[in-house]
């Protein structure tokens, strides 16, 4: 087998998952998927690209072996506790912590218009 493949297998099990569940997450088939596994070959690289946003890592980490808890996933864990805590925050509170981190030196990085910015709400109090 491939080092690709038994990084891939590797990363199944952590994440408790068999092919049947790459196949459906990929939409490559499922003989295709154990004939990889039985292969010193691994896939092309657009079919490399689906097995590695399925799991949740890059390609480089399926290849290397290296980052089996990709950083992505991650940063993502951590942004989704944050939204937790700041979703029922009244607006007003939101940009007094804007400010603050602004004053530590915190910048957001730009973002395309068409996501939008956090606007205050009419009459809300702005920090």
């Amino acid at each position: 087998m491939h080092p690709f493949m038994k990084n891939v297998q590797r990363r199944l099990v952590e994440l408790d998952q068999g092919n049947p569940w790459l196949s459906r997450q990929t939409g490559i088939s499922d003989n295709t998927i154990r004939g990889w596994m039985n292969s010193d070959n691994p896939p092309k690289l657009d079919p490399a690209a689906k097995i590695a946003a399925a799991l949740g890592t890059t390609i480089d980490a399926l290849m290397s072996g290296q980052d089996s808890t990709p950083r992505l996933q991650i940063e993502r864990d951590a942004l989704r506790e944050l939204v937790d805590i700041l979703e029922p925050l009244q607006d007003s509170t939101l940009y007094e912590i804007k400010g603050s981190l602004r004053a530590l030196g915190y910048v957001a990085p730009a973002r395309p218009a068409a996501l939008g910015q956090i606007q205050p709400q009419k009459g809300a109090a702005v920090g």
